[in-house]
């Protein structure tokens, strides 16, 4: 790792690669055994790629979605690193999401990648 930003702008490409469903990207980014916990249901990396390679050919790429995300918290280690926040989805000015999360995140190969994402949906 060269420099403080390595982990941000991983972020910021794991996320751009989740809005897009660009699954190619996601599978450089997130680590062999990601997973994404929501409650008590769990999600693999496969499963993941699965269900955004189907929304893919399902549904047009659409400008009208906006995620909004508030960092509460970054604690980064040499080889690991925990980011915790908040995060409100919109689609037509709509808020059809609103969570808290937290993500694990490892340096592998000497690049960061995720390795889990946990999200615990708000009471709107």
């Amino acid at each position: 790792m060269t420099d403080k930003d390595s982990l941000a702008s991983a972020r910021r490409a794991w996320i751009d690669a989740f809005v897009s469903a660009d699954v190619e990207s996601l599978q450089c980014i997130e680590a062999p055994g990601f997973v994404v916990l929501q409650g008590t249901e769990m999600t693999t990396k496969v499963e993941q790629i699965e269900a955004l390679s189907t929304r893919r050919q399902a549904l047009p790429r659409s400008d009208d979605f906006q995620l909004t995300q508030t960092i509460h918290a970054i604690h980064e280690q040499d080889d690991w690193a925990t980011v915790a926040g908040s995060s409100i989805a919109r689609r037509n000015g709509k808020v059809i999401s609103e969570c808290e999360f937290s993500e694990f995140w490892i340096v592998c190969d000497g690049r960061w990648v995720v390795a889990s994402l946990h999200l615990n949906d708000r009471q709107t």
